[in-house]
């Protein structure tokens, strides 16, 4: 009896994989390539994701115009890079993402990786920051204040790399007056 509640259970089970399959096939979601002549038997399956290169050729000339002037800003910083991976182009100084732009429903956005001065110090002290998730900050280029808004945030995002330096050289700092004083009280002893 357990054998035969367990094989309609399979059934069921395997009876629902093919309808969200079907469904995902209908939305154009999932697609489905047969081989061809050339290739190893069998059926291969995709997501629909679209690359960014893919995504940003079908933007609008508009959408174009704005991540491109935003683009542009980004590079004119100081030792300013471009990396494009597949889903976003980022553009870093540093090391440091300074902005990170995706294509999301037919629109450019551009995110920033801000974070409070308040919740770094914390999550640098507490040893937990792997449970800490900290989200992006998002602006879509939906019109041009929205670009001007995010070359805004890229001279942000510079400050706070400048502000990150001169706060990392006083930790340094403090740390080489603690160990020359605590060399200095190990000599007197």
């Amino acid at each position: 009896m357990a054998g035969f509640i367990a094989g309609i259970v399979i059934e069921c089970v395997l009876a629902a994989l093919i309808i969200v399959a079907m469904v995902l096939i209908g939305t154009n979601k999932l697609k489905i390539k047969t081989a061809s002549a050339g290739e190893a038997e069998g059926v291969t399956f995709s997501s629909g994701e679209l690359t960014f290169s893919d995504a940003y050729n079908g933007l609008s000339d508009e959408q174009r115009e704005y991540l491109e002037k935003v683009r542009a800003y980004a590079m004119s910083k100081p030792d300013a890079i471009e990396k494009q991976n597949k889903m976003s182009l980022n553009v870093k100084t540093a090391g440091k993402s300074i902005v990170k732009f995706r294509i999301r429903h037919g629109a450019a956005v551009a995110s920033y990786n801000l974070e409070n001065d308040l919740l770094k110090d914390f999550r640098r002290g507490s040893g937990t920051s792997s449970i800490i998730r900290h989200k992006e900050t998002e602006v879509v280029l939906s019109d041009g204040v929205a670009a001007e808004t995010a070359c805004n945030m890229v001279d942000l995002m510079m400050k706070q790399f400048e502000k990150e330096r001169e706060l990392a050289k006083e930790r340094r700092r403090e740390a080489r007056k603690a160990r020359s004083s605590q060399g200095n009280e190990d000599e007197n002893e």
